[in-house]
């Protein structure tokens, strides 16, 4: 068997894949990154190398339970509650470009139309559920 043949269930098996070369320009890339060299060599591990993580069977880590009441935007501090009102009085109005606008309702007539052109055959379209 060839070094960059990865192994597979019998030689010549519909399971039998061949390694990807490794790109001669990703360790250069990342010594050039990190201004020093940082990466000498690059091996390519065949699929199924590594154990599977058990994500699925393996009990969440325990977090450590937050001491004291669950802080909320009543319960907060008067400083929090002024920097808060400060930020939303600063808070610009949105401003909707009226050549948008009818850019937007332009596009959306243009596709209902094209939708009714395409679908005329079905009858008219469905109603809105807004």
């Amino acid at each position: 068997m060839a070094d960059d043949d990865a192994p597979g269930p019998e030689p010549g098996g519909a399971d039998h894949r061949r390694r990807p070369p490794v790109p001669a320009g990703i360790p250069l890339l990342a010594n050039t990154s990190a201004g020093r060299t940082v990466v000498r060599t690059l091996r390519i591990l065949p699929p199924g190398a590594l154990p599977a993580t058990e994500t699925a069977d393996a009990e969440p880590a325990a977090t450590a339970a937050p001491s004291g009441p669950v802080r909320t935007r009543e319960t907060a501090s008067d400083g929090y509650r002024h920097a808060l009102a400060a930020h939303q009085a600063a808070k610009p109005d949105r401003q909707v470009d009226p050549e948008l606008a009818a850019a937007y309702d332009r596009q959306t007539r243009a596709l209902i139309a094209q939708r009714n052109r395409a679908f005329a055959d079905q009858g008219p379209p469905p109603t809105s559920r807004t």
